[in-house]
Parts: C-alpha cells; sequence; structure tokens
C-alpha cells in the first residue's frame, strides 16, 4: 500500500490495492493509524471507498488539500503522480499522458515549475 503522511487530524491516508483492501476487509490487514482508500467493492471499517475515476481522484485530491499545509502537490489537476521523499528533499514526478505536462508543485507558499516528457519521470530537488 502507498501512505501519504499528514500533520494535524489523521496520521495519513494508504491507498489500498485491491488485494489488500481484501485483507484489511478480512482482518488480515491493520491501519497503523491512517484511513483506508479503497476501491468499491469491500466494506472496511473507517475506510472510505472511491471509485478511481479521474474525478474522483482530483475531487479526493481538492478535499485533502487543507489538511497537507506543508506536503509537496501537483496544483493542477492532471494525471501525474507525485511521490514525496521528504529525507532526500525530492518529488518524483510521473507523467502518466500520452503528452508533455507543464506542472506547478506547490509546498506552503513556495512553487516549482516543471515539465515533464510524456510517460517520462521528472525530479524536484530541494523541496
Amino acid at each position: 500500500p502507498a501512505t501519504a503522511p499528514t500533520e494535524g487530524l489523521l496520521s495519513g491516508w494508504t491507498f489500498l490495492s485491491d488485494a489488500d483492501a481484501r485483507a484489511a476487509s478480512a482482518g488480515k490487514l491493520a491501519s497503523a493509524g491512517t484511513q483506508f482508500i479503497h476501491r468499491p467493492g469491500v466494506e472496511i471499517p473507517g475506510g472510505r471507498a472511491i471509485a478511481e475515476t479521474l474525478e474522483n481522484l482530483f475531487r479526493l485530491k481538492h478535499e485533502l488539500l487543507p489538511q497537507l499545509k506543508n506536503i509537496p502537490y501537483v496544483q493542477e489537476d492532471t494525471p501525474i503522480v507525485c511521490a514525496w521523499y521528504p529525507e532526500a528533499r525530492s518529488v518524483l514526478l510521473w507523467d502518466l499522458s500520452g503528452r508533455e505536462q507543464a506542472v506547478t508543485v506547490r509546498r506552503g507558499d513556495t512553487s516549482y515549475n516543471v515539465s515533464v516528457a510524456p510517460l517520462d519521470a521528472g525530479l524536484v530537488e530541494g523541496i
């Protein structure tokens, strides 16, 4: 499972694969204080089912943004994976689209303009 840390109300969110969601539903996988996010089809106490569409994922992103405070994110609603490595002070961007993406990575009040080639990855360092 992929986990996003947060500061504040939650310890974060854990985005479950279908196999992990089935394990959590069967009581074989427990949360370490994060909210499980999973696709519909299983019931997980305290979890949240979200259909995997761009519209739903962007809606979730906008809902979570106020809680992120000092955590980097891609400002635009575009299909790019944003992985933060705080110990390395770096953000890895993976462009899932078939075209070059010019995006803004935000962390607090600081912005970083980044261009990522189609189906390629880009790195923002010193963030």
